[in-house]
């Protein structure tokens, strides 16, 4: 299992673990990140996606967790039909949005689009403990996951 983030410096819940903020460029970026409950801008190092998926090697991702905080990172140029994921062969099954309370429009400018060019069908929506939003995706073309996740 792989996980990144440039907000925590280690985790035992991944078997591979990188310390950095994943967006469309690699080098830095400063980004509002809540840190007791005040935003301050953080600068993190930041990993160009395409680097950080290739690197991994990868034709399917079980679940993608993108979990946007504060970021303007959008990851929609990547899911659509035609994008950089099904250009490269790599298929996700389920894909999990959270975006943090008051940010409702960074999800919907990445939801909205989703409808029309992708594979993937829109679950039911939960909040998280903080009054955020978490959507749940399937991705209801790839006979693999609709078995996995839609019929058993």
């Amino acid at each position: 299992m792989y996980g990144t983030s440039g907000f925590i410096n280690a985790s035992n819940v991944y078997e591979h673990f990188e310390n950095v903020a994943i967006g469309k460029a690699s080098g830095s970026i400063t980004m509002e990140v809540m840190e007791n409950d005040i935003l301050v801008n953080k600068t993190m190092a930041q990993k160009k996606v395409e680097e950080y998926l290739h690197d991994l090697n990868l034709t399917r991702i079980d679940i993608l967790w993108i979990n946007p905080y504060y970021g303007k990172f959008s990851f929609w140029d990547y899911l659509k039909k035609d994008g950089w994921l099904n250009k490269q062969g790599i298929t996700i099954c389920q894909m999990i949005i959270e975006v943090p309370k008051g940010h409702g429009n960074q999800w919907a400018e990445m939801i909205k689009p989703m409808q029309d060019n992708s594979s993937f069908v829109f679950m039911k929506p939960t909040t998280t403990k903080n009054g955020g939003a978490k959507a749940f995706f399937i991705n209801y073309q790839d006979p693999e996951c609709t078995r996995k996740y839609l019929e058993s």
